[in-house]
């Protein structure tokens, strides 16, 4: 009988840390991101980082957040291996997913070099050298107009050494991302049009299109529309307004 009781014992303790194992796997959110300035600097900082991480908190999931190259965050979103992609934009994923609400507006500007002949719309582009970031997304009225000559570069501070020196003649860019090293970096004399964005894209965290996805989607929603009411999102985005406006014109 000492002997059952102690089997039964033993049995007991293995099903307490496999069932919290298993609350806990429920509860775990793999998280795809890429490098963006200020948005994305690592897995634990960043604008974006931190609401993500406020809003998993509010929804009382657990974040594992990894930082990949941009088109490995993609591949490892398409191919299910995690559960989530951070930013994710309609125009570069083309696919079914599960979707949350807008976490921010990429909108996406022309820099030049003065305050002259401001690019206001994509047709202004045309003729032009244009710089482009390689690995991020832009819109099919860039990518596949002929009369754009496209010139990529690996990084924001590339394009704009090349804008300064003239081997580009604009580049186009989000100010949220842009503009901090603009300041910081010396770039004096690159100005774009405030209110004439090239194009402008909703950006969300994108769930695979499955039960488990939908579950994570509707608690992140949650969240992120409490966030939204109590101001918690505009108070985690004002790093951002700092550099908006001075170089718009």
């Amino acid at each position: 009988m000492q002997h059952l009781f102690i089997t039964l014992a033993t049995f007991m303790l293995l099903l307490m840390p496999s069932t919290g194992m298993a609350k806990n796997n429920a509860s775990l959110v793999k998280i795809a991101t890429y490098e963006i300035p200020l948005l994305v600097k690592n897995s634990q900082n960043g604008v974006f980082i931190d609401i993500i991480r406020e809003a998993a908190k509010r929804a009382e999931l657990t974040p594992d957040i990894r930082v990949y190259p941009p088109k490995r965050a993609m591949k490892l979103f398409i191919n299910k291996r995690v559960d989530a992609l951070l930013p994710a934009l309609d125009m570069s994923l083309k696919r079914k997913v599960s979707k949350t609400i807008p976490i921010h507006i990429k909108r996406l500007f022309a820099f030049v070099m003065g305050k002259d002949n401001l690019p206001k719309r994509t047709e202004d582009l045309e003729g032009s050298r244009v710089g482009l970031i390689t690995g991020f997304s832009y819109p099919d009225s860039i990518l596949a107009n002929p009369k754009i000559r496209k010139d990529w570069a690996s990084s924001v501070r590339a394009n704009l050494l090349k804008l300064k020196q003239g081997r580009i003649n604009v580049f186009i860019g989000d100010p949220d991302i842009i503009l901090e090293q603009v300041t910081q970096g010396g770039f004096e004399g690159i100005y774009y049009n405030f209110n004439y964005p090239i194009s402008k894209e909703p950006a969300f965290v994108a769930f695979q299109p499955t039960q488990k996805g939908k579950m994570f989607r509707e608690k992140f929603n949650r969240a992120l529309r409490s966030m939204q009411k109590d101001g918690t999102i505009a108070q985690l985005k004002s790093p951002l307004m700092q550099f908006v406006r001075p170089y718009g014109i």
